[in-house]
């Protein structure tokens, strides 16, 4: 295909274009099988991802339009357990062909009562969950504990158990004293 004048040049402007030209002749009704080239499960894991044209991803990449293949899902994941909200919900449809992603902007009522426990005031106690307590309590019965170490003992990923350790510095249950290598930790009672 050449430039020749009667397109415009703007690559999202052409898809707009020529999609509705490709799908023309296509039998009705068209039925696909699975918008999702891996099962929803599998999504949720973030283990692999597959393109269903690499060419087309790529170029969608180079221009501003997609990220790197599978690296999309497990972004919005992390930001949403970073602030504790409710998990976003991953639904094919494909009598529309189309995948519907609902992220919810609120809280895990698991985790907490409070809309932004982080903003609220002093007085307003925090309700840690099960798994920030049992690292507090780890630290507090090994103050030179590791997250490397911390990792082994609970089966947490490093990204989780840094994410915890950070929001219990910036809650004030937890401090660290000292340096990286030579300091230890300190429980704050509440």
């Amino acid at each position: 295909m050449t430039y020749d004048g009667t397109w415009e040049n703007n690559l999202f402007n052409f898809i707009r274009m020529v999609i509705p030209k490709l799908t023309r002749d296509l039998p009705h009704p068209f039925s696909m099988d699975g918008v999702l080239r891996l099962p929803i499960e599998q999504i949720y894991k973030g283990v692999e991802s597959k393109a269903r044209n690499q060419r087309m991803q790529n170029m969608f990449r180079m221009i501003g339009y997609g990220e790197n293949l599978g690296s999309g899902f497990p972004l919005i994941l992390n930001a949403w357990t970073e602030k504790h909200w409710i998990k976003p919900e991953l639904q094919e449809q494909p009598e529309l062909m189309q995948v519907k992603l609902t992220l919810h902007i609120q809280n895990d009522v698991s985790y907490s009562s409070s809309n932004d426990p982080i903003n609220d005031p002093i007085n307003d106690p925090i309700n840690l969950t099960e798994r920030q307590k049992m690292i507090l309590r780890m630290f507090s019965e090994e103050k030179n504990l590791s997250r490397e170490r911390l990792c082994e003992k609970t089966g947490l990923s490093d990204a989780t158990a840094k994410r915890e350790i950070a929001f219990l510095k910036k809650t004030g249950y937890l401090e660290r004293v000292g340096s990286l290598k030579t300091g230890h930790w300190i429980v704050i009672s509440k």
